[in-house]
């Protein structure tokens, strides 16, 4: 039987990233996955897309999907895997959301040099 340092329970995109940031230490890690494949039921809406903001903007969600975008170029990069950047459709379904797309591209623009 093996002994490992660290257990990590499911294979999401958390459970994948505190492995692979462990992978640059001594540690000896074990990732447990429910599912045959690795991300599989991450979401129950998973459409594989990374998010560069989340609403509203100053948000700990919103900061956290900023470093992350940044951060996935920098794995792929590392570990040889094709990433391909796209641009987005942004739809407004409401007036207000309609009226507040000027407004997300500035933001956009001036903090992440998109848009």
């Amino acid at each position: 039987m093996q002994e490992y340092d660290v257990t990590i329970v499911g294979s999401g995109i958390v459970g994948l990233m505190i492995a692979y940031n462990l992978a640059h230490y001594k540690v000896k890690a074990l990732v447990l996955e429910a599912n045959p494949e690795p991300g599989w039921g991450v979401s129950k809406a998973h459409a594989a897309i990374i998010h560069v903001v989340q609403l509203p903007f100053r948000s700990l969600k919103s900061r956290m999907a900023r470093d992350g975008n940044k951060k996935i170029l920098q794995v792929a990069e590392r570990l040889g895997v094709r990433y391909v950047r796209t641009s987005t459709l942004v739809v407004a379904t409401k007036i207000h959301h309609l009226l507040a797309l000027p407004f997300v591209a500035l933001y956009l623009r001036l903090n992440l040099g998109r848009a």
